[in-house]
């Protein structure tokens, strides 16, 4: 994991522990609220995984999660959560997993240029404690400009400030 920034020190963590691992032991009982994470890699090497992972870990432990993927539609996301034995589906019903599929809007003829607005500005996907972007650059690999990037660390803070984590 890179770029882990942790604005609220003394704020807690949401915690991701489960007894089938030990990943909250090496994230030192889990992810700091307040917090934005970013996990890199080469394709292929993992990163959706440990994402569904952390997202499972946390509803686990009572926190809320909007996921967004790029790669999924809701019925592959719910198979391949089931296939790991994440069993989502209560979360789902009762509302503390909101998935957001955007796979078929990328497969579209239009490009997706108004991503960071419409994430921005959408207080929906704000709502739950945690928001899990799978994979945010394929969303904003076209529209990440100096302006635009100054614009989402600023809307990050402001996030981040509400001990909601990213």
């Amino acid at each position: 994991m890179a770029g882990m920034e942790n604005n609220g020190k003394g704020r807690g963590v949401f915690p991701i522990n489960l007894r089938s691992d030990e990943l909250h032991l090496k994230l030192g009982g889990g992810v700091p609220k307040g917090s934005v994470v970013f996990i890199e890699g080469m394709e292929g090497s993992g990163r959706s995984v440990i994402s569904q992972r952390l997202a499972y870990g946390f509803l686990n432990n009572g926190a809320s999660v909007t996921f967004i993927s790029t790669e999924m539609t809701i019925k592959e996301f719910i198979d391949q959560m089931y296939s790991l034995e994440y069993k989502i589906g209560p979360y789902l019903l009762k509302e503390k997993l909101r998935y957001v599929p955007v796979y078929p809007l990328l497969s579209d003829s239009r490009p997706r240029e108004d991503f960071l607005q419409k994430l921005v500005s959408s207080s929906s996907l704000w709502e739950t404690d945690v928001l899990i972007v799978d994979s945010f650059s394929s969303l904003v690999k076209k529209e990440l400009e100096p302006k635009q990037t100054v614009e989402l660390l600023s809307f990050l803070k402001k996030v981040v400030k509400m001990d909601k984590s990213v």
